[in-house]
């Protein structure tokens, strides 16, 4: 299981974006909606099989694209020290 790592800022945006700043490497992140669902997902502690869910049920996408988009933002959240294990 994955959690934000609590060093990252986060900023909302008033078009539903969240910017990330990642202090250490001075990376910024900007998360788009669907990104947004999976950081909010992963901050709560949601499984991956509740994510994929809530992601088809937010967006017109089957759960193979869903879960593909999710493991893809989740490697590169983890790569970038955004989330930790």
């Amino acid at each position: 299981m994955y959690k934000i790592n609590p060093k990252i800022l986060q900023t909302p945006t008033s078009e539903g974006k969240i910017l990330l700043l990642e202090p250490q490497q001075g990376l910024y992140f900007e998360l788009n909606e669907v990104s947004v669902i999976i950081y909010q997902c992963i901050n709560e502690g949601m499984s991956k099989l509740n994510t994929i869910e809530k992601i088809t049920q937010v967006f017109d996408v089957n759960r193979d694209e869903a879960e593909s988009d999710m493991l893809t933002l989740i490697q590169q959240l983890s790569d970038n020290n955004i989330i930790i294990t």
